[in-house]
């Protein structure tokens, strides 16, 4: 069983987007047996958009008609958990997805980072990178799709909130945000999301 050391001190909060309500139990069970609720504290599943939604297929044919249904969703939803965390008047807030993966020792390597503008402690595309369970490494790969594990500040969520695009998926527009402000693409390898194994659930 997994043991909270409780030392996250710069963001006690994360919001789980929930993305497929079918796998609820699994997912809840999964993150209890992890220590996701008693490291984080607060945890709030956001679902606030569904595939079907209308507002998704309006900004589908609007603005992005090259972009599925499931790829505007999540944005959408990563918009809510950005509200979310603006209003809790936390400096840094947690977004994850609910198919991501954990290493047993991930709370060890969470506890490590020091946040900063944006962190991405998760895989993505970056298949050719592995964990390193001894200690977090920051590694430059120019490419952080998936965008699976998040940590924000609220800097970046009111310039994220300020200048959103629905032209693109959620991990292209947060990659235009830190190429604007000059900050390198880099992940800090620790989670995987399942689905981004599965193009066409992903």
């Amino acid at each position: 069983k997994s043991i909270s050391t409780n030392t996250f001190k710069y963001t006690k909060r994360a919001y789980i987007i929930n993305g497929v309500e079918s796998r609820n139990d699994h997912v809840q069970n999964y993150y209890k047996q992890m220590g996701v609720y008693d490291y984080f504290g607060p945890v709030e599943f956001v679902n606030t958009y569904k595939p079907d939604d209308l507002m998704v297929h309006w900004i589908h044919e609007v603005f992005a008609p090259y972009c599925s249904y499931n790829t505007l969703t999540g944005l959408l939803n990563f918009i809510t958990c950005m509200e979310k965390g603006l209003a809790s008047g936390d400096d840094h807030f947690t977004i994850i997805q609910d198919d991501v993966v954990f290493p047993s020792n991930w709370q060890g390597l969470f506890d490590q980072i020091k946040p900063g503008f944006f962190e991405c402690p998760c895989i993505g595309v970056n298949y050719h990178i592995s964990p390193n369970l001894n200690g977090i490494k920051r590694v430059d790969t120019g490419n952080i799709g998936g965008c699976e594990c998040i940590i924000v500040s609220k800097e970046f969520a009111k310039f994220f909130l300020a200048n959103i695009d629905f032209r693109q998926g959620t991990d292209i527009v947060m990659s235009g945000i830190l190429k604007h402000h000059k900050k390198p693409l880099e992940i800090i390898p620790i989670c995987q999301q399942t689905s981004v194994l599965n193009t066409r659930i992903s």
